[in-house]
């Protein structure tokens, strides 16, 4: 058998075998996994600002990620905070409307995912990338804007309630809020509760309104209000 033939061979089983990928339900998930990390868009239409392929002069295509315009395009996109306080790091989540504990692990999560939709990663660029996020969000001056934020503002998931004013707004990074309940609030106000309203009022007489006021204050992230005892 001559190299002609070989190569004839090699190609075809390469093409066989590239066949039997392309049917397999494993590589059509990862290959739709892939398409929802670009938006929806194809491989052809998917052009961050932070990957490039060249060719050399051999015709060898080069795949190149620009770490720096990557971590831009990462602050774009999120809300983070670390400094001598919160040492591990906090981050925002959009979707919930509040801020979690995870940094790290979301970090992580998101760069593997900005690599998993141009499929091109390298591990050095992975750990160099994490360690400029670290770095570059860090603040060594302590702020403590936890502790700070407006403690009347309650979390829920259609929204954050205004304790104060009475009236629900949308969520905010600013309000720096860690507290997070999956379950919206119902701020109707033609909405009625007979049953609910007559137990209290023969379960407390006189001070019912006031214990429906000191449980709708546990809802504040201070115990500013609770600065008495309740013997029930």
């Amino acid at each position: 058998m001559n190299e002609e033939e070989k190569n004839k061979i090699i190609e075809l089983q390469t093409l066989l075998a590239q066949k039997s990928m392309f049917n397999d339900p494993v590589f059509i998930g990862l290959q739709e996994k892939q398409t929802k990390l670009r938006g929806g868009k194809s491989k052809e239409e998917y052009s961050p600002v932070w990957y490039s392929e060249v060719e050399d002069d051999k015709g060898k295509t080069k795949k190149n990620i620009n770490l720096y315009l990557l971590e831009e395009e990462i602050f774009q996109e999120n809300h983070f905070l670390r400094d001598n306080f919160y040492k591990s790091g906090y981050r925002y989540d959009s979707q919930l409307g509040c801020w979690g504990d995870d940094f790290q692990d979301y970090l992580g999560k998101i760069i593997i995912d900005k690599f998993k939709s141009v499929g091109y990663m390298k591990n050095s660029d992975y750990d160099l990338i994490f360690k400029m996020v670290n770095k570059d969000i860090y603040k060594k001056h302590y702020q403590r804007v936890f502790e700070k934020s407006n403690p009347y503002l309650a979390h829920f998931k259609n929204g954050t309630f205004n304790i104060e004013t009475g009236k629900i707004q949308p969520h905010n990074p600013d309000d720096y809020i860690l507290e997070y309940r999956d379950y919206d609030l119902d701020t109707s106000s033609d909405k009625k509760t007979p049953i609910t309203d007559e137990w209290f009022k023969q379960s407390f007489k006189g001070e019912a309104q006031f214990i429906m006021e000191f449980i709708g204050y546990c809802f504040a992230r201070t115990y500013e209000p609770f600065q008495l005892f309740v013997i029930l």
